[in-house]
């Protein structure tokens, strides 16, 4: 049987008394506060208006001796009548003699401009009154069995945001607002910078409580970050006006990330790298290897290509064409860029002492393609187009330099290419994020940006050159540097298949503001009233017992703790409205937790969400540039090498100083002969000099003819730089440079 209602009539003074059931309290005193209060500002507002009522075919009453026409005289009078008939003893003067006036104008047939005036005000009076009876009636105060003593409370609506403004006021006094979390209730700067960790299922209004604060931060001219996993935000706030990029290579409005730039540094390369090549299963050794190899790989095309100015250019294109290399060029490539790296590809046959193929090298390839196909899909988006060039954009000037002329980025899946999607949102992230534990952005007083991540699980684990997950250091050196996180997921099991527990424990403990827009009863829920504990109540308790006078009731208070709230309970109270969505709220600092509603936002379509770019259906081609500049370089190299090991293995030469000079462009050993005659008449000097010479020669002529095409002369003219550092001969250096400033172009 459902229970009823009762609702019962007591005085605030009345002792205690013990109650069952649903028990409502009216309470007289709180009802005849109300009533009186209503009562007279109702009769002041009707005493008001009708003094206000003065024509001339309706006037104010005429004066006597006694009391004159003002309002103020009239109302006092009026007030005082009031008490009187209330309480007797009071103004019993004035009351006879403004009985007196009224008893004269109606001697004189004035008494209709006075009457109805009265009549008004006190109609006014009393309407007054009913309403403030009616307030307090409606509202009956639940009797209470119970206190709340310790723990957190649950604040909901009007009375959380009661308690919110005042606790906020010093917070945004000294540090300003940032924008709107529920009616008439602002979020400080200071508590933004602290960050946001938000959970919520699909359809709760998880987007409108970030769209938001999107909207200000792209407003306040912040620097904004935002993963777009539905493209709502792209929608609504992405303008073409230079101070906006879009990263979705399949889109045609997108920017090309600058990667010349993206790897400034081998510190940012191996960041690069853990981004791309992710560790996995519990063997780090493969992937560890394949991220040495690509650092190596990127260092020779940074060394390679290079615009006029000296400046590393090289295109997404390069770095596609130059994973495919083969196993010779991998192993050429980190004997003379990446030392470090040559162990894992390549060792010494004792037989031919020559650097060669070893066992790993293949496999470590295949795990490094492996890893590295959605890169190499990239050059199908991201290539030169004479006609439609796309902009370039630089996330590094975009984090640490406040004058980049680009403040907004959307970042837009696409799950039609999630392979090449997925590596290049890790990428961007990772990357982004790993700079804020760099000297390169340092503390900061002033705000500098946000990133907004929904759904940031979905590209994959995020992790640094260590295989640490970046989010941890962005939250520990964002809020030093004032950048500040909103790590949004629709719930915590989509967390835990990608971090560890570990993980996503100490994000929760390291942000200090928590959201849950809503909640399927599930592991989520259960979290949450998991975190918020137990409150402890002192509750009444009540014992009847029997005697021969009657039943006699006894009352005490007892402590005893129960949940905050539990799942059921939690699942109910988020149900979003058709006007408001409604937040679970968390706040560091403060006592209680807080249910909160939010007014629905509107969230324009301004930009199209997707515009298709033009893909490319074929890459990859055996004659591209890199692959030309690898080939010529190892040619070059091994020709050196044979004619080194030929010269050095002849017999000491003797010379022949009758023999005519060798014409430098038709040169060859084999015109060399050492008869041996002047060989007596060398000091030793002299003859070590004639020895490097020859070497020398031969070297030069080989190199020289190997300069042909415009990809091998920078081939040619690295290898010859290098020559000219072993050489001591000053007249071969010469001939060397004369060399290099042909192949650039240039006269001596």
């Amino acid at each position: 049987m459902a229970s009823v209602n009762r609702y019962l009539w007591r005085s605030r003074f009345s002792p205690p008394a013990v109650y069952s059931g649903n028990t409502y309290i009216h309470y007289v005193e709180d009802i005849a506060l109300f009533t009186l209060t209503y009562g007279a500002i109702g009769f002041t507002l009707g005493s008001i208006g009708a003094w206000a009522f003065d024509f001339k075919f309706y006037p104010l009453p005429p004066a006597t001796d006694m009391i004159g026409r003002g309002f103020v005289e009239h109302f006092t009078y009026w007030s005082k009548s009031i008490v009187n008939g209330v309480f007797p003893f009071l103004f019993k003067s004035s009351v006879e003699q403004y009985s007196l006036y009224m008893a004269t104008i109606k001697h004189y047939g004035y008494q209709y401009l006075l009457i109805p005036r009265i009549m008004f005000a006190t109609f006014i009076g009393l309407f007054g009154a009913t309403l403030g009876f009616m307030s307090k009636h409606s509202n009956p105060v639940k009797a209470q069995v119970e206190t709340h003593m310790r723990g957190m409370k649950l604040l909901e609506f009007g009375d959380a945001v009661e308690e919110l403004v005042s606790k906020f006021a010093s917070e945004i006094l000294k540090h300003g607002k940032f924008t709107e979390i529920a009616e008439n209730l602002s979020l400080s700067m200071k508590r933004v910078f602290a960050h946001h960790i938000i959970f919520g299922a699909s359809g709760t209004g998880k987007s409108q409580y970030m769209g938001s604060a999107i909207f200000d931060s792209i407003n306040k001219g912040l620097k904004t970050l935002i993963l777009d996993p539905k493209y709502e935000f792209t929608s609504a706030f992405y303008k073409n006006n230079g101070k906006m990029a879009i990263i979705d290579p399949t889109d045609a409005r997108s920017h090309v990330v600058d990667l010349a730039d993206l790897v400034a540094s081998i510190g940012l390369i191996k960041k690069f790298a853990a981004a791309l090549i992710p560790a996995k299963g519990n063997d780090p050794m493969w992937s560890n290897a394949a991220r040495a190899v690509f650092t190596g790989l990127i260092l020779y095309l940074k060394a390679m290509f290079k615009d006029d100015n000296g400046k590393p250019n090289f295109s997404w294109k390069d770095l596609a064409d130059v994973m495919v290399s083969t196993p010779e060029q991998v192993i050429y490539i980190m004997q003379n860029y990446y030392p470090e790296a040559l162990k894992l590809v390549g060792e010494i046959n004792k037989e031919t002492n020559q650097l060669t193929e070893n066992a790993t090298a293949t496999s470590i390839m295949i795990n490094l393609l492996s890893f590295m196909g959605g890169i190499r899909d990239l050059a199908r988006f991201w290539y030169d187009d004479p006609e439609n060039p796309q902009p370039k954009i630089s996330l590094l000037r975009f984090m640490t330099d406040p004058n980049y002329k680009i403040k907004t980025i959307f970042i837009k899946p696409n799950d039609i290419e999630g392979e090449m999607s997925s590596c290049i949102i890790r990428a961007v992230l990772t990357y982004s994020i790993s700079l804020l534990d760099s000297p390169k952005i340092p503390d900061s007083k002033t705000p500098n940006g946000i990133f907004f991540l929904d759904e940031f699980h979905a590209p994959g684990k995020l992790v640094n050159e260590l295989d640490q997950p970046v989010i941890d250091k962005g939250i520990d050196r964002g809020r030093s540097k004032q950048w500040a996180f909103y790590l949004a997921t629709q719930n915590i099991i989509q967390l835990y298949k990608i971090y560890t527990k570990e993980d996503v424990d100490s994000w929760r403990e390291t942000t200090s503001n928590f959201i849950l827009t809503g909640a399927p009863l599930g592991e989520t829920a259960s979290k949450v009233c998991e975190y918020l504990g137990e409150q402890f109540i002192d509750k009444l308790h009540t014992s009847l017992s029997g005697s021969g006078n009657g039943v006699s009731a006894s009352s005490n208070y007892q402590e005893h703790s129960k949940k905050v709230l539990l799942p059921s309970e939690l699942t109910e109270k988020l149900q979003i409205t058709d006007t408001h969505i409604r937040y679970l709220a968390i706040l560091r600092g403060l006592p209680n937790v807080y249910l909160l509603e939010k007014p629905f936002v509107d969230i324009p379509q301004v930009a199209p969400i997707w515009i298709e770019r033009k893909q490319l259906f074929a890459t990859g081609s055996l004659d591209n540039r890199v692959s030309e500049s690898i080939t010529t370089a190892i040619g070059v190299a091994m020709k050196i090498e044979q004619e080194t090991i030929k010269t050095k293995g002849k017999d000491e030469p003797t010379i022949d100083l009758n023999k005519q000079p060798i014409i430098e462009d038709e040169g060859n050993l084999g015109d060399w002969v050492d008869t041996g005659q002047h060989a007596d008449a060398m000091s030793e000097e002299e003859r070590k000099f004639i020895e490097e010479s020859v070497e020398s020669e031969t070297i030069k002529d080989i190199a020289l003819e190997s300069i042909t095409g415009s990809h091998a002369l920078g081939i040619s003219t690295s290898l010859l730089d290098k020559i000219m550092e072993k050489t001591k001969n000053p007249q071969d250096n010469k001939i060397y440079q004369q060399a290099i400033l042909k192949n650039k172009g240039q006269t001596k």
